[in-house]
């Protein structure tokens, strides 16, 4: 029976698990969340989205955000980047936060877990919409 149990927890420990059901869920929750913070002081909101304070991280799950006007990102790792230059869905983000506000876009694509994980590139798909003058988005991995 130890033994069962001890596959069972290693089993669910595996960067190969399933990912969480909840987690298309969890991403749209935390969009609105980053809404909501940018309404209220866009500084302060791209601070927490940046050190992911507040609950603005979960896991894979977490915010980023960019300028329209040009695409540079203002979040996290890759801040001060153009995120139209990403490989395989930049161009496609940056174009979901051209569209009006209020508008969401579900985009689907490939891409590399951050590390620990491996390197291996698997489906994300990441919630985008624009805010005023930028484009923000919630990414998970279904």
């Amino acid at each position: 029976m130890r033994s069962v149990v001890a596959f069972v927890i290693c089993i669910a420990m595996s960067p190969l698990a399933v990912a969480d059901p909840g987690d298309a869920e969890k991403a749209q929750q935390m969009l609105e969340r980053v809404v909501a913070a940018i309404h209220r002081d866009q500084n302060a909101a791209l601070q927490m989205f940046s050190a992911g304070t507040d609950g603005f991280k979960d896991g894979y799950i977490y915010p980023f955000c960019f300028r329209i006007t040009d695409g540079i990102v203002l979040t996290g790792q890759t801040a001060g980047k153009d995120i139209r230059t990403f490989p395989g869905s930049g161009h496609q983000i940056y174009e979901a936060a051209q569209k009006p506000e209020d508008q969401l876009t579900e985009i689907a694509y490939m891409a590399r877990k951050p590390p620990p994980a491996d390197a291996t590139p698997v489906k994300k798909v990441s919630v985008v919409r624009r805010i005023g003058q930028i484009g923000c988005g919630v990414g998970y991995y279904p």
